[in-house]
C-alpha cells in the first residue's frame, strides 16, 4: 500500500511540475509557452526552430529563450524585464536584464498582441 501511495505522489508531483509551462501557440518557426509570475508579469518561453546560414551550409539553432514580460492591460502595453537564451542542454548563451522597463505600444495582429491578450484574459 505504501508503494502505491508513493508512486501516486511521485506521479502527481511530476505531472504538476510538467504543467508549469502552458502552450500558447505555434508559428512556422517558433513555439510559445506561458508561465504566470505576478499580477503584472509572466514568463514566456520561446522555442525556436530557426536556422542560420553558415559557411558549410545551414545550421539549426537548437536554443530557447525565456523572457520575463511586464504587462499593462489597461493601456495595452508591455515591456521586457529580463531575458535569457539557453542552449538545448540548458547552458546560458546570452542574458539581458533591463534596469528600467520601457512599456511599449503593441502592433495589431502581432505576437506581442497575442501575449498581451493571453495574459490579460487569464488575470
Amino acid at each position: 500500500m505504501k508503494k502505491i501511495l508513493l508512486l501516486l505522489s511521485l506521479f502527481t508531483f511530476s505531472f504538476s511540475y510538467s504543467q508549469d509551462w502552458k502552450l500558447l501557440f505555434e508559428t512556422e518557426s517558433e513555439t510559445y509557452y506561458y508561465k504566470p509570475n505576478t499580477s503584472e508579469t509572466a514568463w514566456i518561453k520561446t522555442i525556436s526552430e530557426k536556422q542560420r546560414n553558415i559557411e558549410k551550409g545551414v545550421e539549426k539553432l537548437d536554443a530557447y529563450e525565456i523572457t520575463l514580460w511586464k504587462f499593462d492591460c489597461d493601456s495595452k502595453k508591455l515591456g521586457v524585464i529580463s531575458s535569457s537564451i539557453y542552449s538545448k542542454d540548458g547552458k546560458v548563451l546570452d542574458s539581458l536584464k533591463i534596469k528600467e522597463t520601457v512599456m511599449n505600444c503593441i502592433s495589431p495582429e502581432s505576437i506581442r498582441e497575442k501575449l498581451l491578450k493571453v495574459f490579460c484574459e487569464t488575470k
